[in-house]
């Protein structure tokens, strides 16, 4: 979702330049640089869906933490995902997961 609205609202960079190094530089800077903001507006959409997230009830709540729970995590100071939701909460809402959404939810973050 912040891919697509990163997209909406920035042109996409022009081809890279293969034969010209200044250029290269150049393009190399903008696209470090929109990455950072792309990287932002994901953490903006997920900061606002863990704000959100009590607010919601049963699968829609369970379906939140759940992606919440599968956000990739880039580096430790990341910000927490779940905000500020206790872990009786989080395990309420694991339960109204399917059992196929708890094990790949389970396999998926045990290696973290």
């Amino acid at each position: 979702m912040a891919k697509l609205k990163y997209q909406l609202d920035h042109k996409p960079l022009p081809p890279y330049p293969e034969k010209d190094t200044e250029e290269q530089k150049i393009w190399n800077d903008r696209r470090q640089a929109q990455d950072k903001k792309l990287t932002e507006e994901q953490d903006a959409l997920y900061e606002k869906a863990a704000a959100l997230v009590s607010n919601k009830w049963g699968s829609a709540r369970a379906e939140t933490v759940q992606t919440l729970l599968l956000r990739p995590s880039r580096e430790p100071g990341d910000i927490k995902p779940l905000g500020e939701l206790s872990a009786e909460e989080v395990a309420a809402a694991f339960l109204n997961l399917s059992q196929d959404q708890q094990w790949n939810l389970l396999s998926t973050i045990w290696e973290r």
